[in-house]
């Protein structure tokens, strides 16, 4: 599963095209592996049933990783061609399979559920494949590094965020001393972060760190990458 292709004639095979579209046709699957998941552990206990529920959350959690795999096996050298570009792009959305599922929920109640969730969620993806399988094997133009400041304030956001997901994991915990602790606790914390103002806050950092985080990814795809610098992309 080679993100850089040699050649043009490499990038134009079909062989190749159909493994780099791979992550694609997994991200697909995800969501049927984890309701598999749920039919089995919430249906009578079987014989094999504990075996294949391991199996099939196994299957799950591999998806994202068959994501990683894609760029980290050649994050060394930049893609050489736009097709090899794509195919890194994919794979780093592969790895995002599990909190896009979550997210595809919100617009499509926000616009009344207009098409199942599986049926969004199975043509974004195979958008995504055909946009990796028709990509040119022209030459990748190089991209300069991202300057200090977008990385900067990236960081900060980040941390913003974070203060909020480490009250609402630390609530979660305090359930351990007591569900009346963790009602306690959240009643006091919604009083906080659903306020208008800063619930309209959480939501505007949220969706910046989306966009200057894609932003950042489209930059440091195009380049080589350290072990380390491949792991923070992805």
């Amino acid at each position: 599963m080679a993100l850089s292709v040699p050649s043009p004639d490499a990038a134009a095979d079909p062989d190749r095209r159909s493994t780099a579209i791979a992550p694609a046709l997994a991200a697909i699957a995800y969501p049927l592996l984890l309701q598999a998941f749920h039919a089995v552990v919430t249906a009578p206990a079987g014989g094999g049933a504990h075996l294949l529920a391991a199996a099939l959350l196994a299957a799950a959690f591999a998806m994202p990783a068959c994501g990683l795999g894609l760029v980290l096996r050649t994050a060394s050298a930049p893609p050489a061609t736009v097709f090899a570009h794509r195919v890194r792009l994919l794979g780093l959305l592969a790895f995002a399979a599990p909190p896009l599922l979550v997210f595809i929920a919100f617009p499509l109640g926000q616009l009344g559920h207009p098409v199942p969730e599986f049926a969004a969620w199975a043509a974004g993806w195979a958008g995504a494949a055909a946009w990796v399988w028709r990509a040119p094997a022209l030459p990748l133009r190089p991209s300069r590094a991202p300057g200090g400041a977008p990385r900067a304030l990236h960081g900060a956001i980040a941390a913003l965020v974070l203060a909020y997901i480490a009250f609402h994991l630390a609530n979660h915990l305090l359930g351990l001393a007591g569900p009346e602790v963790h009602r306690a606790v959240m009643a006091w914390g919604r009083r906080v972060y659903r306020a208008p103002a800063v619930e309209a806050a959480l939501v505007g950092l949220l969706l910046a760190q989306v966009g200057l985080g894609a932003w950042l990814a489209s930059r440091w795809s195009r380049r080589a990458l350290d072990s380390w610098r491949a792991a923070q992309l992805v």
